[in-house]
């Protein structure tokens, strides 16, 4: 079973936010409640020693908010993969104010 599935079975019917963490296909850490992905960031800042977290994927049960995708820009985050939609934003005008881009992808049971 990959990670997004496990994932998925996991935590489908939550309705509390948990984060996962992982790069290159290993777990670091879950996390959960409301600032689920700000220490999920700040514990990677300090697992890699490094602001900047390329090669990390964060599975969230809830999208990412506004602020929380600032943050994620702003870390420079691979890709976020979220199970729940919370709202009818379109977030991808983020991509042209800044250099890197974060690939976001709602994942639905696929």
């Amino acid at each position: 079973m990959s990670p997004i599935e496990e994932f998925f079975s996991l935590y489908f019917h939550e309705k509390e936010n948990h984060v996962w963490v992982l790069t290159k296909e290993k777990t670091f850490r879950s996390f959960s409640g409301k600032n689920g992905v700000f220490s999920a960031v700040c514990f990677m800042n300090k697992e890699l020693k490094n602001f900047r977290l390329n090669g990390v994927t964060l599975f969230c049960v809830l999208e990412p908010t506004l602020k929380e995708m600032g943050l994620l820009l702003l870390s420079r985050v691979d890709k976020v993969i979220f199970l729940k939609k919370t709202h009818l934003q379109d977030l991808s005008f983020l991509d042209r104010f800044l250099v890197h881009k974060l690939e976001r992808e709602h994942y639905a049971g696929k």
